[in-house]
């Protein structure tokens, strides 16, 4: 009888652990469904000026705000790696609620949410994208070409459902100028004659500043991405600590490692303790039967 309490209990928390991986992290079953594939080459129109990509996501909950924007080519896993130092804001267009499908599109046709790769120096000055090959700026920001796309429930801080696709810049292709609105105002009846407005809007969006970790003395390379020391006089200086070593490469996961969250950390705990807790109690009811199992030793 007890045997059996034991193995139903052990079910019991079982089917906890499960739930606690599964059931209540909807946001691990994320993922990108455009582009699909390896790194993605950004397109360029006519001109040379890098075009917009069609981003679509699936997995979030429906009516949760999405946003998608440009990161460093700095993996995701590395410790202590934060959106706010990797990623920049300023490349993010206006976030896409879920629908009831679960799924997200920033499409290229779309002028408030179409999402514009740059090339060169990131719109908060965070670090520079370049193409394989391509002449860094002496800006004493530190240099990628492998840049990647991230697309997640929140651009300030690691989360779950963070999802990334890596981003090749083309040779020579450069951002597109900047955007011009004209509004033309009508005159009413015996006013004068009608007026119009030219309203010229950058294309990096206005945000608040965040924290910006500069290189330090001395120009490093790491797979893909190149550090250099800024130079006297330039926006760079005075540079704090270096950044530590990166990843080429991008991931499909943060990671372990990757994850601040205090809600996060203290799931894996729950979820460690219910492992432990069942190992024990597994452990414990055969111990029990062996010892039933076994003769009673003869009275002397």
């Amino acid at each position: 009888m007890h045997a059996r309490m034991t193995r139903r209990s052990t079910v019991v928390l079982g089917a906890i652990v499960a739930f606690a991986m599964f059931g209540g992290a909807h946001a691990w079953a994320t993922s990108i469904t455009e582009p699909r594939g390896g790194p993605v080459v950004a397109p360029v129109d006519a001109a040379g000026h890098l075009a917009p990509i069609t981003v679509s996501a699936t997995g979030f909950p429906e009516r949760t705000a999405v946003y998608v924007e440009q990161c460093d080519g700095t993996s995701p896993t590395m410790l202590r790696w934060s959106p706010t130092e990797h990623c920049d804001l300023g490349s993010s267009p206006a976030a896409v609620y879920a629908d009831a499908n679960c799924n997200v599109t920033f499409a290229a046709s779309d002028p408030k949410h179409a999402f514009f790769p740059f090339v060169g120096e990131s719109p908060q000055s965070l670090f520079n994208c370049l193409p394989s090959g391509g002449a860094a700026p002496n800006n004493g920001l530190p240099n990628f070409t492998n840049c990647q796309v991230r697309v997640s429930s929140n651009d300030a801080d690691v989360t779950l459902d963070q999802q990334f696709f890596g981003l090749r810049l083309p040779a020579n292709a450069t951002n597109p100028p900047p955007r011009t609105t004209t509004t033309t105002t009508l005159p009413r009846r015996g006013s004068k004659p009608a007026s119009t407005h030219v309203t010229t809007t950058t294309r990096a969006s206005s945000v608040s500043s965040r924290a910006r970790s500069q290189p330090g003395p001395g120009a490093n390379s790491h797979n893909g991405s190149t550090t250099t020391a800024p130079a006297s006089g330039t926006r760079g200086a005075p540079a704090a600590a270096a950044r530590p070593p990166t990843k080429a490469g991008s991931t499909d996961s943060p990671g372990l490692l990757g994850l601040s969250d205090a809600a996060v950390v203290a799931s894996y705990l729950v979820l460690l303790l219910g492992v432990a807790v069942a190992a024990l109690s597994v452990r414990r009811a055969r111990s029990r039967a062996i010892a039933r199992r076994s003769p009673p030793e003869p009275s002397p």
